[in-house]
């Protein structure tokens, strides 16, 4: 039990990492571009303000005013996309620092052809030059939608063990005794009672006994008894489980219509004709 929380919860910050460092590696990328972008004006003073993602979009400022031909940004895009063998396809857009208005935008591509054509150069002043996928942004849904599908069947499916768990371990709780063919089980004192005959169990046979009992005529895996007995915690070895077959199997052998069935390569199946 303790272990498939720890492997749930692993997952799930796995998955949170793998989204985290993914948006870090464009921001690095970006930031790689905007240095580029600076030594084709000649500048390798100015500073490089953190790279913001706005709704979708990753914004990239300078801390200086700046006055430049718009196709200096594509080339130096392009000229880093290239060199990283990044095929993700991008919008960019510049806008002014204190307006919304688009003055130039252009799409990268892997096709240097579609480089726009030179514009005239734009007056000193402060701009923010915004990226936006294009392409992947249908697969960067694609993949929250998966997260989020992942993490909802996960959290689901840990949720439902739990009530499972809680549950069955009340009903264990609440009942006296349990009628199992002409045996009655009283898992609290852990005695198997036939007649006026009173047999001793262990803990891990009255276990095993009431979870054969309440799976009554379903074929169990081996793998599917041992995780829900021993808790999969590595404290039973080799043949345990047949042991405690064959213990059961004595201790219930009054009754010739309790039968625990080895299914061969598979696991066990308990049936009781009453």
């Amino acid at each position: 039990m303790l272990k498939t929380i720890i492997l749930i919860f692993v997952l799930l910050l796995a998955l949170k990492i793998n989204a985290a460092t993914t948006e870090q590696h464009t921001k690095v990328i970006l930031r790689s571009i905007a240095h580029e972008f600076l030594l084709q004006l000649n500048d390798s003073t100015s500073r490089i303000l953190p790279i913001e993602n706005i709704n979708g979009r990753f914004a990239i400022r300078f801390e200086s005013e700046l006055s430049f031909e718009p196709d200096m940004l594509s080339f130096s895009t392009l000229k880093v996309l290239e060199k990283a063998s990044i095929t993700t396809d991008y919008i960019v857009e510049i806008e002014r620092c204190n307006s919304t208005e688009t003055i130039h935008s252009f799409q990268t591509t892997p096709d240097k052809n579609l480089t726009p054509c030179k514009q005239r150069a734009l007056p000193k002043g402060c701009y923010i030059f915004y990226f936006s996928t294009i392409t992947p942004l249908e697969s960067e849904k694609t993949n929250q939608n998966q997260l989020f599908y992942i993490t909802t069947t996960l959290l689901i499916a840990l949720i439902s063990l739990l009530l499972f768990l809680f549950f069955t371990k009340k009903k264990n709780k609440n009942v006296s005794f349990i009628t199992i063919g002409a045996y009655q089980l009283d898992p609290k004192r852990m005695l198997l009672i036939y007649k006026n005959q009173s047999t001793e169990l262990s803990s891990k046979e009255t276990d095993l006994l009431i979870y054969f009992h309440t799976n009554n005529s379903q074929t169990l895996k081996r793998e599917q008894i041992l995780n829900t007995i021993w808790d999969d915690n590595g404290q039973y070895i080799g043949r345990t489980l047949d042991v405690y077959v064959s213990k059961l199997r004595k201790k219930l052998q009054q009754d010739p219509n309790i039968k625990i069935i080895n299914i061969r390569g598979v696991g066990y199946k308990f049936i009781t004709n009453t």
